[in-house]
């Protein structure tokens, strides 16, 4: 028995060794990079790994997953969640001294109720143009039709 226990823990930690990984906010986090920024909302590390390396860590570990959006913004990588995760958004990015950075963020009540305002606001502004629109061609219209009556125009 002491045996199996003795060749069964270093099995286990082999098979573990390949995840690389932790997590922040059930954010995967890949092992091997400094903690640049750290709080309860935000985790920063820098790696010196290629870029293609992270970015292939993070499809590996959020693959199969619903509500995930990638968007390739040339020299970064965005994995913004629009579903009900505790994370918002997964920045993977060159920083100035060429390292890369890999940025999670916490979904927050402030970014949440600032679209929402803005999508209020912006319903009510085009509301407010298509409305003054409207008044402008009633005006015009009235004033045609008076211009062309006055002129005798009107009658059958």
């Amino acid at each position: 028995m002491k045996t199996f226990i003795k060749c069964s823990l270093p099995a286990l930690f082999l098979m573990a060794a390949p995840v690389l990984a932790g997590d922040f906010l059930s954010a995967p986090v890949r092992s091997g990079g400094q903690t640049f920024r750290s709080d309860k909302s935000l985790l920063e590390m820098h790696y010196h790994l290629p870029q293609e390396e992270i970015i292939q860590f993070y499809r590996d570990a959020l693959k199969n997953q619903e509500d995930l959006v990638y968007k390739d913004r040339g020299e970064s990588l965005e994995i913004e969640d629009h579903g009900k995760r505790a994370w918002h958004k997964i920045v993977i990015e060159t920083t100035e001294k060429g390292e890369l950075a890999v940025t999670i963020t916490k979904d927050s009540w402030t970014w949440i109720m600032g679209t929402l305002a803005i999508r209020f606001v912006g319903v009510f502004v085009v509301l407010l143009i298509v409305y003054l629109g409207m008044g402008a061609s009633t005006w015009i219209i009235t004033r045609s039709v008076k211009a062309v009556e006055a002129k005798g125009g009107g009658k059958a």
